[in-house]
This record gives structure tokens, sequence and C-alpha cells, in this order.
């Protein structure tokens, strides 16, 4: 690896909380799509019916990595255990530990104690998700309209970047805590409710595509450090351009210039190239 250059190395591995917001933003974006596809509505979403189905999909995998997981750290093992600074916990701080897991404020654990469990500190990323899931179907009823609902995911948006101004020192904080992460679900949600308000021509979704492309990878290979408040929001604004104006359509382009198109051709007998083809036209 020696012929990587030590700083393109450290961009590519050091930054990897930029990779959650890209998976908050596409969260946002998919339960948003589904839900309304499922749903037909805001008004009409079923809560009940909303909340099997993610508890189907997140429980069964999270309850067998626990499974796991703890009896490991009760046997001391260093990457499972809980330990601050040297100072290892007893075993009965699984309890509050796993409780803080399955009732999804393991991140404000966190915040208040500091990284403690290499394999279960992870979680702090499921207890935002799955308090944006708790408030998802209820907001949708609550708000009844698309419009309203865009107004929360500005507010959302605004949130995000004045919170993490105010913790900039403090890396849990402003990379963990809720108001620092709803901001990229946001743009996830208000992505897909333009997407069905605001259908656009595939040239402009293709140029889009491509700037949202260009914004996270820039902003990814900047790195975090010295862009605490701001960074999250351009990977999050990027991605979400990507989601709303078409990464799929500008595969389908590409896929219908670069290669439907020839196999079409020769299956009509036309061998000539396209641009021959004008030309003799």
């Amino acid at each position: 690896m020696n012929w990587i250059p030590r700083a393109w190395l450290r961009a590519l591995l050091i930054n990897g909380n930029y990779g959650v917001t890209l998976f908050f933003v596409i969260s946002g974006y998919l339960i948003t799509s589904i839900t309304l596809e499922r749903f037909g509505s805001p008004e009409t979403v079923r809560a009940g019916g909303f909340y099997r189905f993610r508890f189907a999909r997140i429980f069964p995998g999270l309850l067998l990595a626990l499974a796991l997981i703890v009896p490991l750290g009760c046997l001391g093992l260093p990457s499972f255990r809980n330990e601050v600074e040297g100072l290892i916990w007893s075993r009965s701080a699984f309890v509050a530990v796993t409780a803080s897991v399955l009732s999804f404020w393991h991140n404000v654990l966190m915040a208040y104690r500091g990284y403690f469990n290499y394999a279960l500190n992870i979680y702090w990323s499921l207890s935002v998700e799955e308090v944006f899931y708790l408030g998802f179907p209820w907001v949708c009823l609550a708000l009844r309209r698309r419009r309203w609902l865009l107004v929360l995911c500005a507010a959302a948006i605004l949130l995000g970047p004045w919170y993490r101004s105010l913790h900039t020192d403090d890396e849990i904080r402003f990379m963990y805590a809720y108001p620092a992460c709803f901001d990229a679900i946001a743009f996830g949600c208000a992505a897909a409710l333009a997407a069905r308000r605001f259908p656009l021509g595939i040239r402009t979704a293709r140029a889009l595509s491509l700037l949202g492309a260009g914004l996270v990878t820039v902003t990814y290979l900047r790195g975090i450090g010295g862009h605490e408040v701001w960074g999250f929001t351009q990977i999050a604004l990027g991605a979400a351009l990507l989601a709303w104006l078409g990464l799929s359509c500008l595969v389908a382009w590409v896929v219908a210039r670069w290669w439907t198109e020839p196999w079409n051709r020769r299956l009509r007998g036309d061998y000539s190239t396209p641009t021959s083809s004008r030309s003799r036209a």
C-alpha cells in the first residue's frame, strides 16, 4: 500500500461517519417513499402496520447480535467489555447498556460516558434510526399534508448545523446526538416527497445527479476535521440530490446510451455510428 499517498488513505479511512450520514439520507428517502407507496398519503398511514414492518426488519438481527456480544463481554473479551480509561465496569452494567440499545438511547449514554464498548457503541446509529421510526407515522398523521412534512424537514435541516455549531469540541455530540443526525434523515424525506411531487426530465436529473455525486465526493475526501458544522449538511445534500434527481435516471441513461442503443442498431441491421448517420442526413 506504499504506492497510495498517506493523505489519500487518511481521507478514505477516517471519515466513516460521513458514510452513516449517507445511510441516514437513504433511510429517510426509502422509509418515506415506501410508506407513501404502501398507504397512499400521510393522513392514511397506519402506525400499527408501519411498526410491524420495522420490527420484523430490525429486531431479529438485533437480538441475535446482543445474544452474542453480551456473553462475550461478560467473559471479559477486550472488544466486548464495557471499559472507560482502563476502568472495567461490572457485569451488571450490561443490564443498563443493553436496555439503552433496545430502548434507543444508546447515543445519549455515550454522550455522558464516552466510548466504552467497541462492539456495542456502533448501535448509536440504531438509536437515531429507531427514534425516527417511532415518530414518523405519528408525524404523518398529525401533519396530514405533504407540504407540512416538507416544512418540518426544513426545520430539522436548519436545526442540524446549528446544534453541531454548539458542540464542535465534543465529537460524540456533534456526530451522534439526535439533533445532529435528524437533518440527514430530513434531507432524505424531503427528497422522497419532492420526487413524487416534482418529477424532472432526464437531462436535468442527470446534471444534478452529477452535481450531487461531486458534492459527496469532495466533502468526503476533505474530511470531518475542521468541517464539523457544515460537512454533514453537504454530504446529506449531495446524497439527497442523488436520491431525488435520479441516480437511477443517470444509470438508465448510461445503459441506454452505451449498451442498449448499439444492440438495438444491430438488431435493426444498422451498423453505422450515430455520428455518421447524422452526417449523412
